[in-house]
């Protein structure tokens, strides 16, 4: 087994067509340049990549140069709005990106390309990120984590915990006062329901707060002319909208107790209202946006009463507005909407991204494919990826499900239909869909009792048509084989007790070989993973322990062939590729590694239908996809795809037809099958 690298020739290669895109996803937040109302620029944070639109929020595309990790948490731009440059040779303003992985990135151009601020390394997941606004002459940075706050006074290099008075370290949320540079004002609301002040910068937390409930501050919003109106606002989880007007000492609840603002309030917004008047003495009532759980709500009198704003029942995650009359909300699985009457009213985004994270994919077929993403919000596509559209929610019984979908599989059942499954936390519906149409008739399975704990899977045979078998269990435990679509159920062994069952496969031939392989693991003292592999050649009554390593990541993709004379695994982790097979049948079990050059991500692996004859693989790597035909000793590169976004699904159909490739967010591709060499 060699340790080498392995340096494969991407040069040259294939093009790849685009087919089509499951448009939307989850926007955790959204950043308008200081300058929106001259270069419209706008940025928007999504797990799946950091997109950018240069027209107002119409169009959006990837901005991913210098990124190294596509799961973005927050976003901002640096200075005050509105802030016109001096002369057109200024600087641009500085924005800031932060990732699921801990990692803060700067840029400054505008959010074209992006370099890693090394100070913050290892000091956690940013839930919020807030800015001086005189940031250009005073470069403070303010983070917010589950484990407390940071600051940095010097643009981002360096950064110190300050949690001095904080008595709750979950913080939420986090905002600054517009004249920052003459009072030091800085405000976080926590988890716990605290709200906390400091002024001088953050070095030292004070708990205010007097008047709010028991309930995580979710959203905070300063009003623009907090030096004269000393104004805040707090959007609470479980409802509520509270105002301070003495600069957050003292709250009151808004609006009147008949008509209260409904749902959970996930942002805030204040503009100035266009119909009210002012004078020298008192400045321009606001208008006040929220993104509840319900829809987005708007008021023009302090909050004593609220409109649903049309076209705004999608959930906001992130209001961004601008004195133009222009807002942009991230939403909840929907992508990106925009107004321009200042929050009456909304439209989706003209040219949405595909933000979908990761996809999960299963596909009976290369023409009908079944998507599940992080949210739980399942879609399909009946002609190869082309279009999409979300599943219908109702079964026999009349139901509509509002579950959290946790997995999804899908059987090609016979000549006429497909099966697809949907595994919930405590249910699990069996879908049947003619194969050229979009309809779907549900009926929901009685399950195995007890069906309890949350995070189920559901995993359907590769050769369903043969054998109509179905593996459904629980991460964290019991996990049952039903030979006969969901009907009926066997519990199967399950010797890692005490680990987590990370993935599941079904082998091609399953109807045969009855074999399965299951990756398990737990993590160590050192904070890494320690994985086990597992094979079964009887439907789960046994199972043998294969092999152990240990890895950053909780994860391991695996990808089984179907031989009469040798059976082969292959796993992946990181830039390491595994292969255990039996030469000639035999009990003899080999290992073959191939290591890709050190930074490579191997983000999919799939073999051909007919691999006991071409030995051909294919292995996603880094916006690449890469290809053996020897079993996985020598590779190539096959295809590049647009911006190297990463391929999360690989789907081959016959040798020689092209390849359906799916990228992070939702976006399908296609590339032709490797020539033969």
């Amino acid at each position: 087994m060699s340790n080498d690298e392995l340096a494969v020739d991407a040069t040259e290669l294939n093009p790849v067509a685009a087919l089509g895109a499951w448009l939307g996803g989850s926007v955790i937040q959204v950043a308008l340049s200081p300058n929106f109302a001259q270069d419209g620029i706008a940025l928007a944070a999504t797990l799946a990549g950091l997109f950018r639109s240069a027209d107002r929020g119409q169009s959006w595309q990837l901005a991913m140069t210098g990124l190294s990790e596509p799961t973005l948490t927050t976003v901002i731009f640096a200075g005050a709005p509105d802030a016109a440059p001096d002369s057109s040779e200024s600087a641009p303003p500085t924005a800031f990106a932060s990732t699921e992985g801990g990692r803060l990135y700067r840029s400054t151009d505008m959010g074209q390309t992006w370099k890693e601020c090394a100070g913050w390394a290892g000091l956690g997941v940013m839930t919020d990120l807030a800015a001086a606004p005189n940031f250009d002459a005073q470069p403070y940075l303010f983070a917010a984590t589950i484990h407390g706050a940071f600051r940095s006074l010097d643009g981002g290099e360096s950064w110190e915990s300050c949690t001095f008075g904080l008595l709750d370290d979950e913080v939420l949320c986090m905002v600054c006062a517009p004249d920052f540079a003459d009072n030091e004002l800085v405000w976080c609301g926590t988890g716990g329901g605290g709200f906390y002040r400091s002024r001088n910068a953050a070095k030292a937390w004070r708990e205010a707060g007097l008047g709010l409930p028991d309930s995580a501050v979710q959203a905070l919003a300063v009003s623009p002319h907090f030096a004269t109106d000393r104004t805040l606002y707090a959007g609470m989880e479980d409802g509520g909208l509270y105002q301070s007007p003495d600069g957050g000492e003292n709250w009151t609840v808004v609006g009147r107790a008949t008509e209260p603002l409904p749902g959970a309030i996930n942002c805030l917004a204040l503009t100035d209202n266009p119909h009210a008047t002012a004078n020298a003495d008192t400045p321009p009532a606001l208008r006040i946006l929220a993104g509840t759980n319900w829809g987005i709500f708007w008021s023009d009198d302090g909050g004593d009463t609220w409109e649903a704003a049309a076209g705004g029942d999608f959930i906001a995650l992130d209001l961004a507005p601008h004195a133009t009359g222009v807002v942009i909300a991230g939403a909840l699985s929907d992508g990106l909407f925009v107004s321009t009457d200042g929050g009456k009213s909304w439209a989706p985004t003209a040219a949405p991204p595909a933000a979908h994270a990761p996809p999960l994919i299963t596909a009976p077929n290369t023409t009908r494919l079944f998507a599940l993403d992080h949210d739980g919000v399942p879609a399909q596509s009946w002609d190869g990826g082309a279009t999409w559209s979300e599943l219908p929610g109702e079964f026999s019984q009349g139901h509509v499900t509002d579950a959290a979908v946790f997995s999804i599989a899908a059987g090609d059942q016979s000549a006429d239909s497909l099966t697809v499954y949907l595994a919930g936390e405590d249910f699990l519906l069996r879908g049947t869909t003619p194969r050229t149409q979009s309809a779907i008739e549900w009926d929901e399975l009685t399950l195995p009792a007890p069906a309890g704990d949350a995070a189920p899977f559901v995993v359907a045979a590769p050769d369903f048509s043969q054998s109509p078998s179905l593996l459904w269990g629980h991460y964290s435990g019991d996990m049952y084989l039903s030979a006969d679509a969901g009907e009926t159920w066997s519990l199967i062994a399950r010797p890692w007790v005490t680990e987590t069952t990370l993935s599941i496969n079904m082998s091609p031939g399953f109807a045969a070989d009855r074999r399965m392989v299951a990756v398990t693991g737990h993590q160590n003292d050192a904070g890494n993973f320690q994985l086990s592999l597992w094979q079964t050649h009887n439907a789960g009554e046994m199972w043998a322990e294969l092999a152990a390593l240990e890895t950053e990541t909780p994860a391991m993709l695996t990808a089984l062939t179907h031989h009469d004379r040798e059976e082969s695994i292959f796993l992946a982790t990181r830039n390491r590729l595994i292969r255990l097979f039996t030469p000639g049948g035999g009990d003899d079990l080999e290992v073959q590694q191939t290591m890709f050059e050190t930074g490579q991500r191997i983000t999919a692996l799939a073999v051909s239908p007919d691999f006991a004859n071409d030995g051909t693989l294919f292995a996603g790597i880094d916006g690449c996809v890469h290809y053996s035909q020897d079993s996985g000793v020598t590779w190539a590169g096959l295809a590049r795809i647009p911006h190297d976004i990463a391929v999360v699904s690989l789907l081959p159909a016959a040798p020689g037809q092209p390849l359906t490739l799916v990228t992070l967010g939702g976006e399908v591709w296609r590339c032709p099958w490797p020539a033969t060499a």
